[in-house]
């Protein structure tokens, strides 16, 4: 079976609050911005290169935009462009954001063809940077429980400690999550904490009736793969302004 496997850049084109000043003064959407002397996007796209798979990224029809597409393509992986506008929803719905974004490319846009051609799709972020986690293992992860790819399955990456992420609390029965509670600070019999990356494998089945997924952990396969490894979020304001006064600490 063949993934398709494409880098989510979910960043606004334009940086605000202030965080645009030295040195990112020239860089207007964070999939570019340097750590450690390189790029998010390449951060990225070398994470995707552990997976048997095809890589892209998922752009926005805007100007700002351009150079990023063009080292995506310099990269060797495929721009898509992205049909969904922008959302903002209450925090509580924060979790459907990329299930309805991918929804809108999956059914809507100029790609539905061309998307619908693989068994599953990765998804991750372009402002977050793995250390330590093979995207391989995770996908290997995905199909040792996927029968067939018509199967209703969405693959979550996970670590067991805080930090990093978002931290929510999953009721596990084996490798399935059967429950959640957002936020992880006060600790509930039966659930435990898990941090979230905000990397997903999808099935086909999944997107075909993406609607499904608000009918949550009942009639979804939602899976948790736990890796050893880390990652750093730098599409979280605090971080980037933590990066621009306290380099050091943020440069592998």
């Amino acid at each position: 079976m063949s993934t398709r496997l494409f880098a989510f850049c979910g960043a606004p084109p334009i940086l605000r609050g202030g965080l645009m000043s030295s040195p990112w003064q020239d860089e207007k959407i964070k999939p570019m911005i340097r750590v450690g002397g390189r790029r998010l996007i390449d951060f990225a796209l070398d994470a995707l290169e552990g997976t048997d798979a095809e890589r892209a990224v998922l752009s926005y029809p805007s100007p700002e935009y351009d150079e990023l597409d063009r080292r995506v393509e310099e990269r060797g992986a495929t721009v898509l462009k992205q049909r969904a506008k922008r959302i903002r929803q209450p925090q509580f719905l924060e979790l459907l954001v990329l299930p309805y974004v991918l929804g809108v490319q999956y059914h809507l846009s100029e790609d539905r063809d061309y998307l619908r051609s693989f068994d599953s799709v990765l998804t991750m972020p372009c402002d977050v940077v793995l250390e330590g986690v093979d995207l391989g293992r995770m996908v290997n992860f995905h199909y040792d429980h996927l029968g067939s790819p018509e199967e209703r399955q969405v693959t979550v990456l996970s670590k067991l400690e805080r930090g990093g992420g978002r931290t929510d609390l999953f009721r596990m029965e084996g490798d399935r999550i059967a429950g959640m509670k957002r936020g992880g600070s006060v600790l509930f019999d039966g659930y435990e904490p898990s941090t979230q990356a905000g990397v997903y494998v999808f099935s086909r089945g999944m997107l075909e009736s993406i609607w499904m997924a608000f009918f949550g952990f009942k009639y979804n396969r939602i899976l948790r793969h736990v890796t050893a490894g880390t990652w750093a979020d730098y599409g979280n304001p605090d971080n980037l302004r933590r990066l621009r006064h306290e380099p050091q600490e943020y440069v592998s």
